[in-house]
C-alpha cells in the first residue's frame, strides 16, 4: 500500500500506524523517570523570589510601613516553606531515582542484547537457542 510521507514523499507502508507505534513502543528502550528535576527547579526559582523579597527589606526599610513589613514578612515566610518543600521533593525523588538505578542498568543491558525479527516480529537474544519472546 503506497502512502504519501508529510514531506509529500510516497512510500510503501507495511501495517498500519498503530501498528508501527505499537512496534516502536515494544523496541524502545527502558525508561528512567526524572520527575525529581521538576522540584529542584522550582526550588532555584523560590529562592530566587526569597532572596528579591529580603532584598526589597534591606534596600529601603524606611519606606515600608509596618503593615508592609508585615505582609513582606508573610510573603517570605511562605516563600520560605514552598522552598523547603520543594528541596524535600528533590531528595526524596533523587534517592528513589537513585535506588531504581542498578535495575534499570540490568534492562538496558538486556535491551541492549536483544535482536528483532522482522519476519516472525518477535524479539530475540541471539546467543540462547530458545524461541524468540514476545516483551
Amino acid at each position: 500500500m503506497q502512502q504519501q510521507s508529510l514531506t509529500g514523499e510516497w512510500f510503501t507502508a507495511r501495517g498500519t500506524a498503530t501498528t508501527r507505534t505499537h512496534l516502536a513502543r515494544r523496541l524502545a528502550p527502558p525508561r528512567l523517570s526524572a520527575w525529581y528535576m521538576l522540584p529542584a527547579a522550582a526550588a532555584a526559582v523560590l529562592a530566587v523570589m526569597l532572596l528579591g523579597s529580603v532584598g526589597l527589606i534591606v534596600n529601603d526599610p524606611s519606606g515600608l510601613t509596618p503593615s508592609m513589613v508585615l505582609g513582606v514578612a508573610m510573603v517570605l515566610l511562605m516563600l520560605a516553606g514552598m522552598l523547603a518543600g520543594a528541596v524535600m521533593l528533590t531528595v526524596v525523588g533523587r534517592r528513589q531515582h537513585q535506588a531504581k538505578l542498578p535495575q534499570f542498568h540490568q534492562r538496558l543491558k538486556y535491551w541492549r542484547s536483544l535482536f528483532y525479527c522482522a519476519r516472525c516480529d518477535k524479539t530475540f537474544v541471539p546467543s540462547t537457542r530458545r524461541t524468540p519472546v514476545t516483551r
